[in-house]
């Protein structure tokens, strides 16, 4: 028992060692952190600043393309309304270049008839031979006007004025009539009348039915159609004839012509025949033509203004065309990074969601360690409390079997019975259980020992 109770001492100082090791160890335990939880912390936490710095480079590309969309739109936009004015100023341009067309058209028509007109009335001027050319010309007078080139006749009267006045409506006009009368009669012309313009105007009263109310001019024509009146059909002049003097006359505006005693009714050919009138509509044709020349030129420049107009605006055409390239293109590539960053992002974000699930199970499965741990702690301080309850009653037991060792010295002078020490040793036994046993075991003993004892 003696024996027992020392080794039992010694593996307690033994176990007393390794239990205050296993201590230490066990305090270092709750600081020392697993792999696996710093792997599933860290890692998240880069990638959380990847995915960051992609957030952001994909919102800055996706704000830069969307700037681009804008100013595409932009562009397109004034695109489209300058192709619009464009097309506007086309039309306005081919509704100009058709009436100018018109317009030269009729101005061409209107001086072709002029230019005939003119011929007409210059071959009705040109009567004269060509001496009597060449004298006109030796005296200045070969571009001097023409009787019927002074005359206003009211419309409608043309042919009878022209009836009446005939040949000498191409009478040449002269400053002064004494400044020709010489070598006229040396000359002999077939046929030339010539016009004092200086002679004055014979004070006299015009008739409204006279003929010569009929006409304007700077020329004095009293002489040349005084005692000729109007009527206004050949039935009115013959039944007015019968009160007319003999020197006096009634004309038609068809050009019959009638006296006193006398009727005339003539239809002349060539370019004798519508002199005045021709005179009217070249005075009336050059009229229209300067007006429409104007015009032609007011259309003409306004075409030209539009021309210009639509050289500027497709100008700006191809430069917004130009810079709406380059702006797709650019916002092609930056679509295309944008693309590619959204890509990536799936891809953060799908590894972030695998790495946040991985971490959740290590987190469980840590929680499951931790649990085992507290548990396995929680046993061995189960164990020590029990180590050292047992420590102490080792001692007790020690120091119990010491003090039977000792009484047992002291009681040697005397043999005590077989019976109480079989006693003895089965109360120490009892005592290696447990110090209340052992008491017990000794107060039994020691009271058995007493009634033993002679003494």
């Amino acid at each position: 028992a003696v024996v027992a109770g020392t080794m039992g001492s010694g593996n307690t100082r033994g176990g007393r060692g390794g239990t205050d090791a296993r201590d230490t160890r066990r305090a270092h335990w709750p600081t020392r952190v697993p792999h696996c939880a710093i792997a599933g912390t860290a890692r998240p936490v880069v990638r959380r600043s990847r995915q960051g710095r992609c957030r952001i480079e994909e919102r800055r590309i996706g704000d830069a393309a969307r700037e681009f969309d804008r100013a595409c739109a932009e562009l397109e936009t004034r695109l489209r309304d300058n192709s619009a004015e464009i097309q506007e100023r086309r039309g306005q341009r081919d509704d100009i270049d058709e009436e100018l067309s018109g317009q030269r058209g009729e101005q061409q028509s209107a001086q072709a008839r002029l230019a005939s007109l003119r011929e007409l009335q210059a071959a009705a001027q040109a009567r004269h031979d060509s001496g009597i050319v060449e004298w006109l010309r030796a005296r200045g007078l070969d571009r001097a006007p023409r009787l019927a080139n002074r005359l206003q006749v009211d419309n409608g009267w043309e042919t009878a004025v022209e009836r009446v006045l005939g040949a000498r409506l191409a009478a040449v006009c002269a400053p002064r009539l004494e400044d020709v009368t010489q070598g006229l009669v040396e000359l002999k012309p077939a046929q030339l009348t010539v016009l004092d313009m200086a002679a004055p105007a014979t004070p006299s009263e015009r008739a409204g039915d006279s003929l010569l109310a009929k006409v304007t001019s700077e020329i004095d024509l009293e002489p040349l159609l005084a005692g000729v009146k109007t009527a206004p059909n050949l039935r009115e002049a013959m039944a007015r004839r019968g009160s007319l003097s003999a020197s006096e006359s009634i004309i038609t505006p068809e050009g019959a012509w009638v006296g006193r005693n006398w009727l005339s009714f003539e239809n002349a050919a060539g370019t004798e025949r519508g002199w005045l009138a021709r005179e009217r509509e070249i005075e009336t044709l050059e009229s229209r033509c300067a007006e429409r020349g104007e015009e032609i030129e007011a259309l003409a420049k306004r075409l030209g203004e539009i021309d210009d107009q639509i050289d500027d605006l497709e100008g700006r055409r191809d430069e917004l065309s130009t810079e709406l390239n380059e702006r797709n293109r650019e916002r092609a590539a930056h679509r295309e990074r944008l693309g590619h960053e959204q890509e990536r992002l799936a891809q953060l974000d799908a590894r972030a969601a695998q790495v946040g699930r991985e971490r959740g199970d290590t987190e469980s499965q840590m929680t499951r360690e931790r649990a085992e741990i507290d548990a396995a702690r929680e046993l061995a301080t189960q164990a020590q409390a029990e180590h050292g309850s047992h420590d102490a009653r080792r001692r007790r037991a020690s120091a119990h079997t010491a003090s039977i060792s000792k009484a047992a010295r002291c009681k040697r002078h005397w043999s005590p019975p077989t019976q109480a020490l079989r006693a003895s040793k089965v109360s120490w036994a009892i005592c290696a259980h447990g110090e209340s046993s052992c008491r017990n075991s000794w107060r039994i003993t020691s009271n058995r020992g007493r009634s033993s004892d002679p003494s």
